[in-house]
């Protein structure tokens, strides 16, 4: 919005009503205009290093400061108020988010101070960040060796529902070996667990219950008072992680934000190979445009290694996936970047072209690593959807051609 000088609070925020929460404001002055805006990364990319930096970050302090001032021009008299409400957000950026919530606080709309840190949480039904008590990592090193060929679920106990990706696990122990399982999933989550495993990427093996197994655990459960999430018998196990949820306060604790947005840029070429629908949203794998992601589906173990649990093959052709992953502009990726900016520290532009290098690298792998026949052996004895199968087929011969 173009500046006069003369703008409200209320003005402010009835300017960028429909901008996305999460972005912060800048104030630009060039050629003799002023304006406040969120940033983009439309036309250029700003660039990197101490120069470029600091030149953005004089632009969110004078968004700041233009800010403070609108308040005054509002509340002339609230001026302790004001002080104390941006007190809390900080000298040195605003996001949209807390210019709604000032706005809201000046009004007598909510009672008490918010929390700056607050537009890094959100819900965790619906599998993002949240504020919680703080946690540390638990255990030791990531150690995926893999599953029993079969485990005798008779004597099966501490019992524990947790929820976890798409509708909780139970996290159980017998015979010395501590596992997940789930009452609803299927081949499909089977073969995205396979295709990660297959490029390298930490996930647990996973695979479905035999009958004896099932029944087993089902006998146990109902003697120990337990039921599986879906109330349903439960039909695959995999491997338990020794690790903590990523949308837990501190679960990234002690990692770089380059290297948190190496690894989830790895994750999202899998999750654009395999359409998976509910990790990466905003970036043409679902019907939701805001850039996100849904944390519930990874945990971080101790020594920083993001695991994904729960992948599932889709149906869908996700043709605006592939193009946003093999595009040459950077802006394609600006979104993701700022997503993970938001929790992981680090400037966003930065980090969105970390998830592009990383990304691309690991698509140029599928397509030099993985062939369509390599894809119906993984696939093979799963049920997984003949349609989904050939669509993955036909993203796979585009990432064949990306490798070139």
């Amino acid at each position: 919005m173009k500046i006069t000088g003369n703008e409200t609070l209320s003005q402010l925020v009835t300017s960028f009503s429909k901008a996305p929460s999460g972005k912060h404001l800048r104030l630009n002055k060039k050629q003799g205009e002023t304006t406040l805006k969120i940033h983009t990364g439309l036309l250029k990319f700003s660039g990197k290093g101490e120069k470029a930096a600091a030149k953005r970050q004089t632009k969110h302090e004078n968004a700041v400061k233009f800010v403070r001032d609108a308040l005054t021009r509002q509340f002339p008299n609230e001026q302790g108020k004001i002080d104390k409400l941006m007190s809390d957000i900080g000298k040195d950026m605003i996001s949209v988010k807390q210019l709604r919530n000032l706005e809201r606080e000046m009004l007598g709309e909510t009672t008490g101070s918010f929390d700056s840190r607050e537009e890094m949480s959100e819900t965790s039904s619906s599998g993002k960040l949240e504020k919680s008590e703080k946690v540390e990592k638990q255990g030791g090193k990531l150690q995926l060796n893999g599953l029993p060929e079969e485990i005798d679920f008779s004597g099966a106990k501490n019992f524990e529902t947790r929820s976890s990706g798409n509708g909780g696990v139970v996290i159980l122990e017998t015979g010395g070996v501590k596992v997940a399982v789930k009452d609803h999933a299927n081949g499909n989550e089977i073969l995205g667990s396979r295709l990660a495993r297959e490029l390298g990427l930490p996930a647990p093996e996973t695979r479905f219950l035999s009958d004896k197994e099932s029944m087993q655990l089902q006998n146990q459960m109902i003697s120990k008072g337990q039921k599986m999430p879906h109330n349903s018998a439960p039909t695959v196990v995999m491997e338990y992680v020794n690790g903590v949820g990523m949308e837990k306060n501190d679960s990234l604790k002690g990692m770089k934000p380059t290297e948190v947005a190496r690894q989830l840029g790895r994750w999202l070429a899998l999750d654009v190979l395999i359409h998976e629908i509910d990790r990466f949203h905003g970036f043409g794998l679902s019907n939701d445009t805001a850039a996100s992601i849904n944390s519930a589906n990874f945990l971080v173990s101790q020594d920083g290694k993001i695991v994904g649990i729960d992948q599932n093959v889709s149906g869908g052709y996700g043709s605006d996936a592939v193009e946003r992953l093999t595009s040459d502009s950077l802006l394609t990726f600006m979104d993701m970047g700022y997503a993970i900016s938001k929790y992981a520290g680090g400037d966003g532009e930065d980090l969105a072209e970390i998830v592009k290098e990383s990304a691309q690298d690991l698509f140029r792998e599928i397509g030099q690593k993985l062939t369509t026949s390599r894809l119906d052996e993984l696939a093979d004895g799963l049920g997984v959807q003949k349609e989904a199968l050939e669509m993955m087929k036909s993203r796979l011969m585009k990432a064949i051609e990306f490798a070139g």
